[in-house]
């Protein structure tokens, strides 16, 4: 009785080795959404990181243009704080929450020194938080120290001085500088 068990488990054996073979045939050979589709593209391994790194990729400005050296001149500059003040703020300190420091300017002022240059020839673009300046022998990237309304913004060339005047509004982040009003 034992011999004919064994033979019964053997074949019992055999008969689940074929199913399981003819089920994987079949699904190999059937057609479904998921092998129709074309196969999504692996997933580029994570960047890693260097903890000793100062800033990462994504952070670089790659439109800036400065990168190359094109044989002009980095433009001489002064970066100027201006403040508004009247005689009253002056005499009589009547704002309390003036101070003679760069926190209270409304203003930024540049002046570029730019010699053997016309004011035909110079190319000036603002954005919020930098200032570019393109001419034939010179050229200026400068990143400014607060941010400015580049919309009502001042230019003055200075003929005489070879000079041009960029006069900035600065714009005040109030949120971030008293905390906002639902805090």
């Amino acid at each position: 009785a034992t011999m004919a068990a064994l033979a019964g488990l053997d074949q019992l054996f055999r008969d689940s080795e074929t199913s399981l073979q003819a089920r994987a045939n079949a699904s190999a050979a059937s057609t479904t959404p998921a092998t129709i589709a074309p196969q999504a593209a692996a997933k580029p391994p994570p960047r890693i990181k260097d903890a000793n790194a100062i800033w990462d990729e994504e952070e670089i400005d790659e439109d800036s243009g400065f990168d190359v050296d094109d044989g002009r001149a980095i433009a001489e500059y002064d970066l100027i704080h201006k403040q508004r003040i009247s005689p009253q703020d002056m005499f009589l300190g009547i704002d309390p929450t003036r101070d003679p420091s760069t926190a209270s300017c409304e203003d930024l002022v540049i002046r570029i020194q730019l010699p053997d240059t016309k004011a035909k020839d110079i190319n000036l673009d603002v954005k919020r938080t930098k200032l570019l300046l393109e001419a034939p022998k010179h050229k200026l990237l400068l990143h400014l120290p607060r941010p400015v309304d580049d919309e009502h913004g001042n230019a003055k060339w200075l003929g005489d001085k070879s000079c041009l005047e960029v006069t900035l509004p600065v714009v005040e982040d109030w949120d971030a500088k008293f905390g906002s009003l639902a805090s």
